[in-house]
């Protein structure tokens, strides 16, 4: 089933139609409002639940795993579909979980059937690698393929949270040529895509926002040696991973937020010309969205979102 088939029913029209990716994650730090994994799974659901009673659908790229959301997600849309009781409610599902090419598949085939009937799993496009290419670079490439798709798909991007690494330790590096909340930043911000973003979580998003509003700062990431030699081998790198005019090279964030400054500025001569972009993009004023980006609470946080979604829905 394709993406603009979905949300034919409303249980509130305000936001029919909209397809909004949600990409929050635990940190490996907590934030300054010491959330916690389960907290974060609870506004995952919190966030995903407001979203559909309003008519959107959302996309989300998280693995099936005994800790993870999926399987709340699964029973929340479920129970939704019961309630309803319309005949749509299993032909267009309002929650879409994307899969990367490659990713181990927990779900037994009855399981995944039933699963299926509920929520829309979504399996994206296989990488053109050459053959022999390492393990991990493959994993990797197919992550970023999937979050470009999903992102491609997607009318608005949520992003709280999200993890890099401890310092030092590569065992603990995310899986991709950046943190995955990170890449689907930069994806949106290249695809020009309404982002919400808040430092509720702390993590990338935090980091993120740092750098949107012009503030110096590092990032604990770093790819590990052999995985950082496939993408800097002209051989194996995948070109087509660098449009739309993303500049998304990898191993260098710095040149990355330069280019964005450098487009936004091409605006006027304002020091914040990126975030005047983002603004007009997900229809925050400044001032709103700098309450989104400094919220205490989820409460607080999806109240800006809703706000942003709604004027960008009819169109303001």
């Amino acid at each position: 089933m394709s993406l603009d088939q979905i949300s034919n029913f409303d249980t509130d029209p305000l936001l029919g139609g909209l397809i909004v990716s949600v990409g929050i994650s635990n940190p490996l730090e907590p934030s300054k409002w010491s959330y916690g994994a389960d907290q974060v799974n609870e506004v995952v659901l919190e966030i995903a639940r407001t979203l559909i009673s309003h008519g959107a659908a959302v996309c989300f790229g998280h693995d099936w795993r005994a800790d993870g959301v999926m399987l709340a997600l699964y029973e929340m849309a479920e129970a939704h579909d019961a309630v309803l009781a319309h005949e749509d409610a299993r032909k267009n599902p309002l929650i879409h979980n994307f899969r990367y090419h490659g990713s181990a598949n927990p779900l037994e085939e009855w399981r995944e059937r039933q699963i299926r009937g509920v929520l829309n799993l979504v399996d994206t496009s296989a990488p053109n690698l050459p053959d022999g290419a390492l393990g991990t670079y493959q994993r990797a490439v197919s992550l970023s393929v999937m979050r470009r798709e999903m992102t491609e798909e997607s009318t608005a991007r949520i992003a709280f949270g999200g993890r890099d690494m401890i310092e030092g330790n590569l065992q603990s590096a995310p899986w991709g040529r950046t943190p995955g909340v990170l890449e689907e930043i930069l994806l949106s911000l290249a695809l020009k895509k309404p982002l919400y973003l808040s430092r509720l979580f702390g993590g990338v998003t935090e980091y993120a926002i740092d750098r949107l509003e012009g503030i110096p700062r590092q990032i604990n990431f770093q790819l590990n040696g052999d995985l950082a030699k496939c993408y800097q081998d002209p051989v194996t790198h995948v070109e087509e991973l660098r449009d739309p005019a993303s500049d998304l090279r990898p191993l260098d964030l710095e040149s990355i937020w330069d280019n964005f400054h450098r487009a936004a500025g091409r605006l006027g001569s304002e020091s914040n010309a990126v975030i005047k972009r983002l603004c007009e993009s997900n229809r925050l004023s400044l001032e709103e969205n700098q309450r989104l980006f400094n919220a205490s609470t989820s409460a607080e946080a999806l109240n800006w979102i809703l706000i942003g979604l709604r004027r960008l829905k009819a169109g303001r």
